[in-house]
C-alpha cells in the first residue's frame, strides 16, 4: 500500500507542474520544458529521484529541480527484502563492503546467536537451523540491528542523494532522454497527496538534501532458518550474514561468515548443511544433544 501511496504523490506532483506549465523559484518564473520519473538506461531498480523537472526562463536560465518524495505520516523509512541490486540502488557500487563493514560492528551478537532449535521459539519453529540473515533498512532499530558505518555525510550522499549510484540509474532517462545526474536527488519532500494542489505547494515544503535533518539509518537482519523435517527454507531471499556448517572432532560446528553480502539465498545454503547432517547422523536438532555441538550454546532444547 506505501509503494502504491508514493506512486500517487508522484504522479500527482508530475500533473500539477504538467497542467501548470510554469512554476516560480527565487522570484524568477520557470516555463517547464521537461518533466518526468527518472528511469534507468538498462535493468531494474530506481534513481534517487522520484521526479525530475526542468524549467527556463524567457532569458534562458536553467533551473533542475530533481526531487526525493517522502510521505509525511510514514514515520518510519524501511525497506524489506532488500537484495543486491536494491542494495546497490541505497548505498551505491560499494554497497557490499558498507553491509560487511555494518554486519562485522556487531559480530559479537551474531557469534551468541542461537542456531539450532529442537523444540522452536517463537518465532521459530521446531527442528530448525539457522543458515544466515536476511537485510532489511529501517531508520528504526530492531532486535538484530546495527546503525549502518557510514557518516551523516555519507548517508545524505549514498541514502538519500544516490552520488555513487550505477551510470545508469545516475544518469536516468526522462522523457525518453538520458540526462546526466537526472536520478541524482537534490531536494527532499515531505507531503500527504492532499497537501498538493499548486507547484507553490510543492516548492514550500522543499528542502536540500544537503540541509535536512535527516534519522539514523539501521540495517535489521532477520534469520532464514531451515526446517530439517519439512525439508524447507524460509525462501529464496538472499542472505546478508550466513553461517558455514562443518564437522570437527565428529562434532557440529559453524563459523559466521560476513563476506559476499547478498550473494548467497537460503536455498543455495540447504545441500551444504544436509551433507555436513548426514556426517553428523543427526538429520534434525531435536536428535542432538551438547556433545553432538562443538559450541552447545547455540544449541536450544
Amino acid at each position: 500500500m506505501a509503494k502504491k501511496n508514493y506512486g500517487k504523490l508522484e504522479r500527482r506532483v508530475i500533473d500539477i507542474f504538467t497542467s501548470e506549465k510554469t512554476f516560480l523559484f527565487n522570484g524568477e518564473t520557470y516555463k517547464v520544458v521537461k518533466i518526468g520519473k527518472p528511469q534507468p538506461q538498462k535493468g531494474s531498480g530506481e534513481p534517487k529521484t522520484d521526479v525530475y523537472i526542468l524549467g527556463v526562463t524567457e532569458s534562458n536560465k536553467l533551473k533542475e529541480i530533481k526531487l526525493s518524495l517522502k510521505l509525511k505520516s510514514s514515520n518510519e523509512f524501511q525497506e524489506n527484502k532488500v537484495n543486491a541490486e536494491r542494495a546497490e540502488s541505497f548505498f551505491g557500487e560499494g554497497y557490499e563492503n558498507i553491509i560487511e563493514e555494518t554486519t562485522r560492528s556487531i559480530a559479537d551478537r551474531f557469534e551468541n546467536q542461537p542456531l539450532l532449535y529442537a523444540s522452536g521459539k517463537h518465532p521459530t519453529k521446531p527442528n530448525s537451523v539457522t543458515l544466515g540473515w536476511k537485510l532489511e533498512i529501517a531508520s528504526k532499530p530492531r532486535k538484530l540491528s546495527a546503525p549502518i558505518q557510514l557518516s551523516d555525510k555519507q548517508i545524505r550522499q549514498f541514502v538519500y542523494k544516490g552520488v555513487n549510484l550505477p551510470p545508469e540509474k545516475k544518469h536516468a532517462v526522462v522523457a525518453g532522454e538520458v540526462i546526466e545526474n537526472s536520478g541524482v536527488a537534490e531536494y527532499i519532500v515531505y507531503a500527504e497527496l492532499e497537501d498538493l494542489q499548486t507547484s507553490q505547494d510543492v516548492l514550500i515544503r522543499m528542502e536540500l538534501i544537503d540541509e535536512v535533518e535527516i534519522e539514523p539509518t539501521y540495517l535489521i537482519f532477520t534469520a532464514n532458518n531451515y526446517r530439517t523435517k519439512e525439508d524447507k527454507s524460509d525462501g529464496a531471499r538472499p542472505i546478508a550474514v550466513r553461517v558455514d556448517w562443518y564437522i570437527k572432532d565428529n562434532k557440529l560446528a559453524h563459523r559466521i561468515l560476513y563476506d559476499n553480502p547478498l550473494s548467497y539465498s537460503g536455498k543455495d545454503l540447504v545441500p551444504g548443511l544436509k551433507e555436513v547432517l548426514e556426517q553428523l547422523g543427526k538429520h534434525h536438532p531435536s536428535e542432538m544433544t551438547v556433545e553432538d555441538v562443538l559450541t552447545p550454546s547455540i544449541l536450544l532444547p
